[in-house]
């Protein structure tokens, strides 16, 4: 899609518009999608190609997005190493047996995920937009994978770390070299760009996140530039705020989308942050009035600059939100005259 305001912005250049889509736009606080959802299990979902093709789009016909991130979650991946993975309401996604030892897992086989590259298939082949594909950072994935649940603090996993952090370096190891695969499964069926969500980096000091976390990741971005040149790879960071400078220094991503407690205008004066960037409007403004959404999106906008920016916000969007709030932000976005930097 040469033409996608989206991929324009990745690369750094000058989009048509603003390009505007948000994390988690696919999901609860639609209507159509809670009408699927009455019948159906999350897993069910999940694993029904027509399904996920039908989800991932619905946010792009409401809202009018610029792309369409893809329905799917970040433990299908764990799941598919031979985790017997359950979702349990108001509990969240539950491990039947955490990971403790590298033998506990089993090898990525695509033949596991073979739900995956046919559900992005079938989005791609209906989509009039780019479509994101994704997976957890091997840090993020496998503090689930270890603490056997969703935790505030994930303290079992972060206990394994400290007790024997080689154990815990070679999980990290595998979840990084299955990543890639998983990935690729994703952009084989027609994925357009993928974003890494390193949702829980912000556990670790800086130190240790760029010993522990941080190079696991770079080993996804660049086996995935060499696998796939052109391609690009967003990092979505959260919670790394006081040392992002530090990871984008080491980075090779092609655009940073922090949280939103990070001030993106002055990241982009930073030497070591990409051409592109994305975000990161805090969620709760989407509870706000229409106007003050706009205006919020026009200050947001106007301090970042629109070249090579991808409105986003700076986690995913809550379930209790009014769809008429977040198309008020697509409107004022794709509302505003872009010039070059």
């Amino acid at each position: 899609m040469p033409d996608s305001p989206y991929l324009t912005a990745l690369a750094g250049g000058v989009p048509s518009r603003v390009p505007v889509w948000f994390m988690r736009q696919a999901g609860r606080y639609l209507p159509e999608y809670r009408a699927l959802r009455a019948e159906r299990t999350f897993e069910t979902m999940l694993h029904t190609p027509e399904l996920v093709a039908e989800v991932t789009l619905q946010p792009v016909t409401r809202l009018d997005v610029d792309a369409a991130i893809f329905f799917s979650d970040i433990l299908v991946l764990p799941e598919a190493l031979g985790m017997g993975l359950r979702y349990i309401e108001g509990q969240g996604p539950v491990f039947d047996e955490p990971v403790r030892r590298l033998a506990d897992l089993r090898p990525f086989e695509r033949d596991a995920v073979g739900f995956l590259g046919d559900g992005m298939r079938a989005t791609v082949a209906a989509s009039p937009v780019p479509v994101i594909g994704f997976a957890g950072t091997p840090w993020t994935v496998g503090l689930y994978m270890v603490e056997g649940s969703h935790g505030k603090d994930f303290l079992q996993a972060r206990k394994l770390l400290r007790e024997d952090p080689t154990r815990f370096g070679a999980i990290l190891d595998a979840v990084a070299d299955a990543t890639v695969e998983y990935l690729a499964v994703q952009l084989d069926a027609g994925a357009s760009a993928i974003q890494l969500f390193d949702s829980w980096g912000g556990l670790l000091d800086r130190d240790e996140h760029l010993a522990v976390a941080h190079p696991r990741t770079e080993r996804i971005v660049a086996a995935l530039h060499e696998r796939y040149p052109g391609v690009p790879v967003v990092l979505f960071s959260k919670g790394t705020g006081a040392y992002l400078d530090a990871i984008l220094e080491r980075s090779e991503a092609d655009a940073v989308n922090p949280d939103w407690t990070v001030d993106l205008a002055a990241l982009r004066g930073l030497t070591a942050c990409p051409d592109a960037v994305q975000g990161n409007l805090d969620p709760s403004l989407l509870f706000g009035p229409p106007e003050a959404i706009a205006a919020a999106v026009r200050d947001h906008v106007a301090r970042v600059g629109t070249t090579g920016l991808v409105l986003n916000t700076g986690h995913g969007l809550n379930p209790d939100l009014d769809p008429d709030r977040v198309l008020a932000a697509v409107q004022a976005a794709h509302a505003i005259e872009v010039t070059p930097a």
